[in-house]
């Protein structure tokens, strides 16, 4: 059961991620539209560097879950495990 409400968390992260995803895309395309090539490529550079922190921590945040994980989950939140 433990093991479900992690992943439960987690899809909903991911989803999120994914949205932001979509977001940055589109302000890209905007970007690149309207102003120039260059403009596009420092908009997906930038929204890059925005998701990247955000999906690593999704992945290691929601990796577990319940009241005796806890020094898992807190230590997911450290760069111990990279």
């Amino acid at each position: 059961m433990v093991d479900k409400l992690a992943k439960k968390g987690q899809k909903s992260g991911l989803k999120l991620v994914g949205f932001q995803l979509l977001i940055v895309l589109m302000l890209t395309l905007i970007s690149t539209v309207l102003f120039s090539v260059k403009s596009g490529y420092s908009a997906l550079a930038g929204g890059f560097t925005f998701l990247l922190p955000n999906l690593i921590f999704v992945l290691m945040t929601f990796a577990h879950a319940g009241a005796r994980k806890t020094k898992l989950i807190l230590r997911g939140f450290t760069l111990e495990r990279l």
